[in-house]
């Protein structure tokens, strides 16, 4: 089931225009960076694809 909310989707496309994104997701229930980098990685990438960093590998990502 879908709930809209205005609020939430009018603090979206602010964030978006403010930082000049396509879109923007808001939310408090991300609760570190690492939880917001995850969940981009998560939503882009399929099982098996491989990150590339120019600078190298994150060091958390690349533990070894």
């Amino acid at each position: 089931m879908v709930m809209n909310d205005i609020g939430r989707d009018k603090l979206d496309r602010v964030y978006a225009q403010v930082f000049d994104a396509e879109d923007a997701l808001v939310r408090p229930q991300f609760v570190s960076g690492t939880h917001t980098l995850f969940t981009a990685l998560n939503g882009n990438l399929k099982y098996g694809d491989t990150l590339t960093y120019l600078m190298g590998c994150h060091m958390i990502l690349c533990k070894k």
